[in-house]
């Protein structure tokens, strides 16, 4: 799954479409709301992305920016965040993160795999543990509960300034 981001009246190639695919969306579009009420708060700014935007652009429900005025203020504000160093930052921030939960998951992952050849050994027969004995199967859940999913999601700066070259030239957007 994706998140497809059109541009409403794009005036270069550019401008047209920009696409991640969620792990990757979400963390930028994180950042963006961030930098958007940070800005807003510094600098005694209205802010651009409401709670509700905010909460929609995590699905596929066509929010987004009106205009290319909005879109050039946004821009503005990510360029801001990017001379702070607030995307470099968030970028070492996040891979440290992952690195971490990358870590944690090889343990769980390793738990798995001993369950799983537990369960094979008490079945006679390797089962998807969906078919576990309920009290297995609650077992399973428990220790698939404990994944990290932050292993999964990266940001980049690079990201940032991608959707940035998209923002100059849409003139507003829709996440779809």
């Amino acid at each position: 799954m994706g998140m497809d981001v059109f541009g409403r009246e794009p005036t270069k190639e550019k401008g047209e479409y920009f696409r991640n695919n969620v792990w990757w969306w979400r963390p930028l579009w994180d950042f963006v709301a961030q930098v958007d009420e940070l800005y807003s708060e510094e600098k005694n700014a209205n802010r651009l992305i409401s709670e509700e935007m905010y909460h929609s652009g995590h699905c596929n429900d066509g929010v987004g920016l009106e205009t290319q005025e909005d879109c050039d203020e946004l821009l503005n504000r990510l360029g801001w965040a990017i001379e702070e160093g607030l995307a470099d930052h968030r970028e070492k921030e996040v891979k440290e993160e992952m690195e971490k939960a990358k870590q944690h998951n090889k343990f769980i992952e390793k738990q798995r795999k001993d369950f799983q050849a537990k369960m094979k050994k008490k079945l006679g027969k390797e089962v998807a543990p969906i078919k576990y004995p309920k009290e297995d199967l609650k077992k399973w859940e428990k220790i698939s509960m404990q994944e990290d999913y932050s292993a999964h999601y990266p940001f980049t700066k690079e990201n940032v300034e991608e959707f940035c070259e998209f923002l100059e030239n849409c003139g507003g957007f829709s996440i779809s």
